[in-house]
Parts: C-alpha cells; sequence; structure tokens
C-alpha cells in the first residue's frame, strides 16, 4: 500500500468516516451482551 500525504481536507474527512463507522458499529452491537446475559440467565 502506497503511503502518501493527506491535505487537512481529506484527513478531517478520513477522520470523520472513521468515527461515524465506529459509531454504527456500536449502535448495531449495543443489544449484544445483553441478549447473551437474558440467554444465560435463562439457561441457569
Amino acid at each position: 500500500m502506497e503511503e502518501r500525504k493527506l491535505d487537512t481536507r481529506e484527513s478531517m474527512e478520513l477522520i470523520s468516516r472513521m468515527i461515524q463507522n465506529t459509531r454504527n458499529r456500536l449502535e448495531n452491537h449495543a443489544g449484544r451482551p445483553f441478549l447473551v446475559w437474558g440467554y444465560t440467565t435463562v439457561g441457569i
């Protein structure tokens, strides 16, 4: 992969995309621990 310098605008766009992707992943998987806990509680 080739490395290159990003200008200020490209850098801010990249950071914004990374933050948005992280937020989306957290929203999509936020309920999973509660489901696991619920199934474990019912199973016991």
